[in-house]
């Protein structure tokens, strides 16, 4: 294999050495450019300019051989402040008075591009190494400038060379410092020349028939609005997406997921939860004969489909409201929504008031209590379930809807379909008021959402295993919706700090008990944040074409991909019942066990390796499988003994044989 450093620099050629590669040096002559404020994504950026510059050139070479490109990139960051190479010594002189006395991060951004048989691959990633400089002098800036060091980039940063001596601490790899964290560079190498797998997913039959569809099912979740590209307003003119909406439903079969949770799906003004009409898919998505044959598809390939029911509240151009707007008093939908007011008026200058969802008069309340409204919204789910066979209703809103209301909907869902599934969008309170035998099947568990990432933030493994036995105390049984972000909150690699704690909360988000939920590109660890109090930054356009390499490269997609199967593999992970085993703020491990058998999961959110003795039970002629994770481990004295890699975690399944 030919192996290419898109670099000059004097400082990575010595670096890549020391691993034992052999290597040309081609340096781009491509002119920078940065359009991000972010340092992680300037160096990437820039890592993958260089070594697609080269790349370019080696593929109108149109060789056979087989090439691997380096590109890398290096800055200095201080106070959200890039520190560029100094122009000239003066330069250099100003940036090591900035230096002096404080604290730096040093990012260093690598893209790896593998070329074989006309195929090309492509993996990029940053590190970041914090230093602190002592406090220089004048005179000893001058002295080390005078000396000729500071012509050299790295050399002007002081980081090494004759200004070690600068150096007071230095937290992580300096490797990275100097220009090239070889470490990550030889193992990331390993990883993209491996031999791509043969099966990308073991077809895993069934193995719990007896357990309802959605107690056991892995959801993929779906803003078809933001993932299509859709008008923002709804202005009328029809557009077609639900060719691009059947690939991505095969993506989630494909990646482990058996139930597709979409909305909002019907008639609208904007962002989808002001209901125009609730029998006409939005036009922005498709027809309903479009949808329709969406759901076939998902149902010919094991795929339960669940859509969104917005019946606390509609939008001011639903019929009902737009007749109280026209005959006021005399209108015969006056009592459809609650406190309407025509003595009072709002900004929309109606003439009369009226009770709304969360402040906003774009949404107006449904009178649930009004026998009316109750028979039309019930007649909507049989519509939806004749016309398209739904599996499921996801209530938008349910914590300020009717309980009543719940429990008779519960009761028409049950005529229509004995497994058909109710889960309620809940924030907070005791979750078991909610889903019960009576009520919902299951709500949306915002609790452990906040703590699966809070938690790992803080180092604080502590909040995580309160919150879980807090709400299996809470629902006794109830399986809750699980999930670590979806179209209103901020993207979950967005909300990390350390962003490699993204493996251990995937691999909770599976484990612990509950129905796990993906949100659509949260597999690819895509970011995202509202931005001036829009939620559309949540709720993007993406295409998988542009993720095809994801399948058999992505650590995080791959790892997805396992869970799903042992999530359809493994009963215990459905029905078993929870121990927690190990508890430190760092470390975690605990069990889902059933009579004979056990899956223990153990966690570590430290960023070194950690040991753990892990008690366990004893079985008569035990035996043990590593199901994630390829750290050896052995069994004394009733303990699992296992070592943790840093940020990472492992399962093993431990049974009777």
């Amino acid at each position: 294999m030919k192996i290419i450093l898109a670099s000059k620099s004097p400082r990575r050629r010595e670096l890549l050495s020391q691993i034992g590669l052999e290597f040309e040096c081609m340096a781009s002559e491509k002119q920078e450019e940065i359009t991000s404020h972010i340092p992680s994504e300037i160096v990437e950026h820039l890592s993958v300019q260089k070594a697609e510059d080269i790349c370019a050139q080696m593929e109108q070479e149109q060789s056979e051989e087989e090439i691997l490109i380096i590109g890398a990139d290096t800055i200095v960051v201080k106070e959200n402040q890039v520190l560029g190479k100094p122009k000239d010594r003066e330069d250099a002189k100003k940036m090591l008075k900035a230096l002096s006395g404080a604290s730096h991060s040093v990012w260093t951004g690598v893209t790896l591009i593998y070329l074989k048989e006309g195929k090309k691959k492509k993996r990029t990633f940053s590190e970041e190494t914090k230093v602190t400089m002592y406090s220089i002098t004048n005179d000893e800036i001058d002295e080390y400038v005078a000396g000729g060091e500071p012509d050299d980039k790295a050399g002007s940063y002081a980081i090494q060379g004759q200004g070690a001596k600068f150096i007071k601490k230095i937290d992580g790899d300096y490797n990275n410092v100097v220009g090239l964290p070889v470490a990550r560079v030889y193992h990331e190498i390993q990883k993209i020349t491996a031999e791509k797998k043969e099966e990308i997913m073991e077809d895993i039959p069934d193995t719990m028939p007896d357990v309802k569809w959605y107690d056991k099912a892995v959801f993929y979740h779906i803003y078809p609005l933001g993932l299509c590209g859709s008008a923002h307003e709804n202005t009328g003119v029809p557009e077609s997406h639900f060719d691009k909406l059947k690939e991505w439903a095969l993506h989630a079969k494909k990646i482990g997921c058996t139930a597709i949770y979409i909305g909002p799906l019907f008639e609208s003004v904007g962002h989808g939860y002001e209901t125009t009409d609730y029998k006409m898919v939005d036009q922005r998505i498709g027809t309903n004969e479009d949808f329709k044959e969406f759901v076939q598809l998902c149902h010919d390939n094991g795929v339960r489909v669940v859509v969104d029911g917005v019946f606390n509240h509609t939008g001011r151009e639903f019929f009902a409201f737009k007749d109280i707007q026209k005959n006021r008093e005399q209108s015969r939908y006056k009592d459809w929504y609650c406190n309407v007011n025509f003595y009072g008026n709002n900004e929309y200058n109606d003439g009369f008031s009226y009770e709304n969802w969360g402040g906003y008069n774009l949404l107006a309340k449904l009178n649930v209590w009004n026998p009316e409204v109750k028979n039309y919204l019930f007649d909507v789910v049989r519509f939806w379930v004749n016309e398209f066979d739904i599996d499921g209703i996801r209530l938008d809103a349910a914590d300020v809807l009717d309980m009543g209301f719940m429990s008779e909907l519960r009761n028409v869902t049950r005529e229509l379909k004995q497994d058909f599934w109710l889960m309620g969008e809940v924030i907070h309170g005791d979750y078991g008021r909610w889903a019960n035998d009576g009520r919902l099947n299951s709500v949306t568990n915002y609790e452990l959402h906040k703590g699966l990432y809070s938690g790992h933030n803080d180092h604080n493994y502590f909040e995580i295993a309160h919150t879980i036995n807090r709400l299996n105390n809470l629902t006794q049984g109830i399986k809750l919706y699980t999930f670590v972000d979806n179209h209103d909150v901020s993207r979950i690699h967005s909300k990390l700090n350390n962003k490699e704690h993204i493996y251990d909360v995937t691999m909770l988000l599976y484990t612990v008990p509950g129905i796990p939920s993906v949100y659509y590109g949260s597999e690819f660890a895509i970011d995202g944040n509202k931005e001036k109090g829009s939620d559309w930054n949540l709720r993007p356009c993406l295409e998988l074409a542009d993720y095809e390499d994801y399948y058999e490269e992505n650590e995080l997609l791959q790892l997805i991909m396992k869970l799903g199967q042992l999530k359809k593999k493994y009963r215990e992970l459905t029905d078993g019942t929870y121990e927690q085993l190990v508890l430190t703020n760092r470390q975690y491990a605990f069990a889902r066990r059933l009579e004979h058998s056990e899956i223990i999961v153990a966690l570590n959110n430290d960023d070194n390796s950690a040991s753990m003795e892990i008690p366990i039970q004893n079985y008569p002629n035990m035996q043990t499988e590593s199901l994630i994770g390829e750290e050896e481990f052995s069994v004394k004295d009733g303990k699992l003994q296992v070592q943790l890699p840093a940020n990472r975690g492992v399962i093993i399944y431990v049974a009777e044989a």
